[in-house]
């Protein structure tokens, strides 16, 4: 095994907002690091490398500012010595990222998803080899992604708004030894990660962070009407109704967890789900700048890690008038329908009904791409053409109670580390 110093060669996949994060912390934060980023889509590499340097302006007003070693399009290139690659990606674009960088990954290297929601495990594990002819490879995620941040400038600027420092860490495969030592490495060598171990992956997967939070909130704003003459701040909820469907869609995640327990219990299996929290209490563990706890209107409402996001719409004229409508390709859509898909998936699989889920389904599917996504039939049920529901468990082949189960079961351990989860000095592999 590789020790953790042999993770100075890191690698970053995309050139969204939380890579311009992690590109300016990492940089800033050790001479040591060898930071390299594969943006493989469009022109991002030649936009970046233009750059001096990604200048990060953080909540306290302080900024930093880190520049990265390589920025290439080329995945032979950028993962060439990458021990530990981050994919901050939003979920459509992992099967395309998988199937590219998959025939570069070093023997042994560390896969991370932030986060880790909407089925990546068993997405990752197919696409990456991991159950076929790649067993060295480890999988983790990430419960919830670590910052609430906008670029400002491509390239140059990006606005961290909120750090959710405190996370949960899941590995596949499930070796609790493993994650143990993933979650001291990690935090480590990233800045203003405190990361501990989730029991499994599933709790990353029905984590009610953004797939619980964004389609809900839209449809609270915009179920009656698309168009806005100015633009609302995202999180700035005044009433019961604004929070309604976000705590409906808390209530059924904690119905599937239940769930899947007590199927787990019936095989003689633990499948620990007690870590998937109600809606308001993650948000409370993941911030310590919440001002009015008493309801999960004022959670959201002053919390100042969401101070400042305003809601995804377009500027548009209409009868020679500006006006805001919907951005129904922004990720609150495009990544987080997708990851309702996923919990409607386990749903099916554990006999639970999500009505509030099906409901926000079905009414983004109608604007996406013109329709073209239908995702939900009427009655409720997952569209047969799983091509357009790869992200479910159903299309990568786990479509019992039992496989569900065993999927993320715990492994024996076969990691070389001790039991604080910190690395020993075996290099035999």
């Amino acid at each position: 095994m590789w020790l953790p110093s042999d993770l100075s060669h890191i690698c970053i996949v995309g050139g969204g907002n939380a890579t311009h994060v992690l590109s300016a912390l990492l940089c800033a934060s050790s001479a040591e690091l060898h930071v390299s980023i594969l943006a493989p889509f469009q022109d991002e590499a030649e936009r970046l490398s233009a750059s001096p340097g990604i200048t990060l302006d953080q909540p306290d007003g302080s900024t930093l500012t880190g520049k990265p070693h390589l920025i290439t399009a080329s995945p032979a290139a950028a993962l060439e010595k990458a021990r530990l690659v981050i994919l901050p990606l939003p979920l459509f674009a992992v099967p395309a990222v998988c199937d590219l960088i998959a025939p570069h990954l070093a023997h042994g290297a560390w896969v991370a998803f932030f986060p880790a929601q909407g089925g990546v495990q068993w997405l990752a594990a197919d696409l990456l080899g991991l159950r076929k002819n790649r067993p060295d490879l480890k999988l983790f995620g990430l419960d919830k992604l670590p910052y609430n941040c906008r670029i400002l400038e491509f390239g140059k600027r990006v606005r961290v708004f909120g750090y959710k420092e405190r996370l949960k860490l899941a590995c596949y495969p499930n070796d609790p030894v493993l994650a143990k030592r993933m979650c001291s490495t990690v935090s480590a060598i990233i800045p203003r990660l405190q990361l501990s171990p989730a029991p499994n992956f599933l709790l990353a997967t029905l984590a009610p962070g953004n797939q619980c939070i964004h389609p809900a909130r839209m449809y609270s704003l915009f179920k009656d009407n698309t168009t806005r003459k100015t633009v609302p701040m995202f999180y700035d909820m005044k009433s019961y109704d604004d929070v309604k469907y976000i705590q409906l869609v808390s209530d059924e995640v904690q119905a599937i967890s239940r769930a899947i327990e007590k199927v787990a219990k019936g095989m003689g299996l633990t499948l620990d789900l007690s870590g998937v929290l109600d809606v308001g209490d993650a948000v409370l563990a993941a911030y310590d700048d919440v001002k009015d706890t008493s309801s999960l209107m004022t959670i959201f409402s002053t919390c100042k890690g969401f101070e400042g996001i305003g809601t995804p719409m377009k500027k548009v004229i209409k009868d020679g008038e500006p006006i805001y409508q919907v951005d129904w390709h922004s990720r609150y859509f495009t990544e987080d329908i997708a990851s309702l898909c996923v919990l409607h998936g386990l749903a099916e699989i554990v006999d639970v009904q999500v009505p509030t889920i099906d409901l926000l389904i079905r009414w983004a599917q109608v604007h996406m791409d013109d329709g073209e996504y239908q995702f939900v039939t009427e009655d409720g049920s997952l569209n047969t053409d799983r091509k357009k529901l790869m992200y479910s468990p159903q299309y990568w082949g786990i479509t019992d109670k039992e496989q569900l189960v065993r999927f993320h079961a715990e492994v024996q351990s076969d990691s070389t580390a001790d039991p604080n989860g910190t690395a020993t000095t075996d290099t035999t592999s």
